[in-house]
């Protein structure tokens, strides 16, 4: 499930985000800054997409293979959701589906581009078949270094 993020930058630091609304160290306060996936929402966005585990040896190749054939959606500003009204919760966009990016490539290179991964790596292989990471719990199988998503009902 995405979570609230708050955008903060420190006098003289980069920017940062946080799922926090504290007061940073420096004193100084947190912006609101919406709704975003957590890094085991990003992970099983990445093994949902690209049907290989999010983590391990194969990535620096596969980093390699797939660069550029996904861009940041323009609609949400590449966040995957917007706040509901009222803010206590969100809104999945319907352009990206809660991911964030889209697809430069059509599926047939996507697929091409995982076999050469799998052929080096074969380990590598992970269920694609996950439902929407914005509307499930997630969970890292760390023995196996997958992602495993449980739907969670939803109210309307």
């Amino acid at each position: 499930m995405p979570s609230r993020y708050w955008k903060h930058q420190c006098p003289g630091k980069s920017a940062f985000w946080t799922a926090s609304s504290r007061r940073c160290e420096c004193g100084n306060p947190m912006v609101y800054d919406g709704w975003r996936n957590s890094r085991f929402d990003a992970m099983a966005w990445h093994q949902k997409s690209h049907g290989l585990k999010p983590i391990g040896p194969h990535r620096m190749l596969e980093n390699r293979m797939f660069a550029g054939t996904s861009k940041g959606c323009e609609s949400c500003s590449a966040r995957g959701y917007f706040d509901a009204p009222g803010g206590r919760t969100f809104e999945v966009c319907p352009k990206c589906e809660g991911a964030g990016y889209l697809s430069t490539v059509t599926e047939e290179t996507r697929s091409a581009l995982r076999a050469e991964v799998l052929a080096e790596f074969p380990e590598a292989e992970a269920s694609s078949d996950l439902p929407n990471p914005a509307f499930s719990v997630i969970i890292q199988d760390l023995g196996r270094n997958v992602m495993i998503a449980k739907p969670m009902p939803r109210n309307g």
